[in-house]
């Protein structure tokens, strides 16, 4: 069972969200409780995050009625809330009970509102659906997707860039900086700081464990080089399941 711990603070972006921390993934992101066979993901965060608001009385986006009446969709109101549901449940599968949880009680604060414009902020309308990128965002600040949903990256670390990482230690710092950006380094920039992370994160370990020797009790120094040791474990299980056959050479 995983040791969860939740800290509820407004965002400073006119929200408020209640972030969950997975202690033993170390900021991977958990994974959703696997379901017996009777359950399908879209089954699963019905039940867990749908099913809440609609015994809250939780309305469809306004938008949607929008579009109902737009002359070149013939669609209901109706139809196109479940899509935009089946929509959500595909992208919020991967989500433990815990985080669909807590995004159902977030999108449920976060909707009291009247939906007016508070400091240039535009909140969801009262009682209403917000739209699918508000959900989505709040779910990530809720529990950071899986990384191997970030669009782009099992391209980048399943190509010559996830070898070449690996050899020059700066594995762990690639995984770090795309899971915090959503995207692959592209740039030189980005680069740039990555490869100082790597310097700076040599630096410590290698005082950590000059400490250990000298004080093999040194409960910081160990979590530190622990901590350490299993991020670069789960980088190299990615890039090897991304690689396939291709293996690790570059």
């Amino acid at each position: 069972m995983s040791k969860v711990e939740t800290d509820i603070k407004p965002d400073g972006r006119g929200d408020w969200v209640c972030r969950i921390s997975f202690h033993e993934l170390d900021g991977d992101g958990a994974q959703a409780a696997p379901t017996d066979g009777s359950e399908t993901k879209r089954d699963y965060v019905r039940r867990l995050l749908f099913a809440p608001l609609d015994d809250a009385g939780i309305a469809p986006n306004p938008k949607l009625t929008e579009r109902a009446k737009h002359k070149d969709c013939d669609a209901s109101i109706d139809t196109l809330h479940r899509e935009f549901l089946d929509k959500l449940a595909d992208n919020l599968g991967h989500q433990s009970p815990e985080a669909l949880t807590t995004l159902s009680e977030t999108i449920l604060y976060n909707t009291i509102g009247d939906g007016k414009s508070t400091r240039g902020l535009r909140l969801p309308r009262r009682g209403c659906w917000p739209s699918r990128i508000e959900v989505l965002d709040w779910a990530n600040r809720i529990e950071p997707f899986p990384i191997d949903r970030i669009p782009g990256l099992k391209g980048w670390f399943g190509s010559i860039e996830g070898p070449k990482a690996l050899n020059a230690d700066c594995a762990v710092e690639t995984y770090k900086w795309i899971l915090k950006h959503k995207r692959p380094p592209y740039r030189d920039a980005d680069r740039l700081a990555i490869t100082e992370a790597a310097a700076q994160r040599r630096r410590e370990i290698e005082v950590m464990r000059d400490r250990l020797k000298r004080f093999p009790g040194d409960a910081s120094a160990q979590n530190t080089v622990k901590r350490y040791e299993y991020q670069h474990g789960r980088v190299l299980e990615i890039i090897r399941e991304f690689r396939g056959d291709k293996g690790l050479l570059v």
